[in-house]
């Protein structure tokens, strides 16, 4: 998922309704897309919703564009989380612990996993299944 920031500076037009619109517009596309066409769709938002034109904008790549999601960082969040949630993911099956730990770190990294990448989801993903083995083989040990 890509997220784009559109910066309104100046707009024209006749206001459709009493309730003056943010300068901040967020626009999501599955595919990736050009400065002009993120502006055009914008553009056709505001003139549909509000009435007005939009003259000039910034238009800003979210951090999420191109997520670069270090490994040993996320991997050092789900040990924590595990660490912390021990008693919890003992119940569960591998299947639902890894989901668990997984939401734990995108929600710490204040992330919506359909908001991710294919390669940040990996890494995420792939940090869960190794913190949970970690912890899985942690116990197998200690019996």
């Amino acid at each position: 998922m890509y997220k784009y920031r559109v910066q309104i500076k100046e707009v024209s037009g006749r206001l459709n309704e009493s309730v003056l619109p943010s300068k901040s517009l967020v626009v999501k596309s599955k595919t990736k897309k050009t400065d002009e066409q993120i502006f055009a769709k914008a553009s056709k938002y505001y003139k549909e919703k509000y009435g007005l034109v939009i003259e000039s904008a910034d238009v800003v790549t979210d951090e999420y564009d191109m997520m670069l999601v270090d490994y040993d960082s996320v991997y050092n969040d789900a040990i924590r989380f595990v660490k912390k949630n021990s008693k919890k993911l003992s119940r569960m099956s591998e299947l639902n612990g890894i989901q668990m730990i997984f939401s734990a770190i995108c929600e710490k990294n204040g992330v919506k996993s359909d908001e991710l990448d294919d390669a940040a989801f990996e890494t995420i993903r792939d940090a869960a299944a190794d913190a949970w083995d970690t912890i899985r083989s942690d116990t197998w040990y200690t019996i």
